[in-house]
C-alpha cells in the first residue's frame, strides 16, 4: 500500500502525517466492517475533532496569547439558553473593544455544562493599554471572575486541545442521554 506524506506548517510547530493512498498499490475489494460499535465511532470522531482543534490553535495562536476560563458568580448562574445569550453578547462586546484599539479579535471557545456552566476561550492578546485582562474584566466582571492563563513558549498546544475536546464531549454525552 502506498502512502502520502502530508506536512502542515502551523507556525511554531510542523506536523507530518502519513496517510494511506487509495490511488496506488494493490486494489482489493473492501470487506464490510464487522462489529463497529457506536463507542468506536465516537472515539474516532473525538480523535478527529481533537486533531482539527489542535491544528487550529497551533496555527492561529502564539506564545503570550491567553486561555480564559469564564465562570459565573454562584448567585448569577444562568440556565443553558441564557448562558448562550450572555456569551454571544460577551463576544460582540469584546470584538468591539478590540476594534476600537485597532486589533482583530481571534478566538476559539467551548462551553462546559458539567457541574456549573463555564466557558473556555483562547484569544489573542493585545499589547496596548488597557490590556487584554482589563478588557475582559470590564466586560465579564458583572457575571463572574475570569481565570487567565498565558499560552506557553512551546507553540504546541495539543494538551490544551485534548482537554477542551475531552471535557466538552463528556458534557454532550451527559446531555444527550434521555
Amino acid at each position: 500500500m502506498a502512502y502520502i506524506k502530508k506536512t502542515y506548517d502551523l507556525g511554531a510547530t510542523i506536523e507530518i502525517e502519513k496517510v494511506r493512498s487509495g490511488r496506488y498499490g494493490k486494489h482489493t475489494l473492501h470487506k464490510n466492517k464487522v462489529n463497529v460499535t457506536e463507542d468506536d465511532v465516537s472515539k474516532v470522531n473525538e480523535r478527529n475533532a481533537e486533531k482539527k482543534l489542535r491544528r487550529l490553535i497551533n496555527y492561529n495562536f502564539k506564545p503570550g496569547d491567553l486561555h480564559l476560563v469564564l465562570t459565573y458568580k454562584p448567585e448569577c448562574r444562568p440556565e443553558r439558553n441564557e448562558a448562550k445569550k450572555i456569551l454571544s453578547k460577551f463576544i460582540k462586546d469584546l470584538r468591539k473593544e478590540y476594534k476600537l484599539l485597532g486589533c482583530e479579535l481571534k478566538y476559539v471557545h467551548v462551553t462546559e455544562y458539567k457541574h456549573t456552566i463555564h466557558h473556555h476561550f483562547i484569544i489573542n492578546a493585545i499589547n496596548k493599554e488597557p490590556g487584554t485582562l482589563r478588557l475582559v474584566n470590564k466586560i465579564w466582571g458583572k457575571h463572574g471572575r475570569p481565570k487567565l492563563t498565558v499560552l506557553d513558549e512551546t507553540g504546541d498546544y495539543a494538551a490544551l486541545a485534548h482537554y477542551l475536546i475531552k471535557e466538552t464531549s463528556k458534557t454532550f454525552k451527559e446531555f444527550d442521554t434521555p
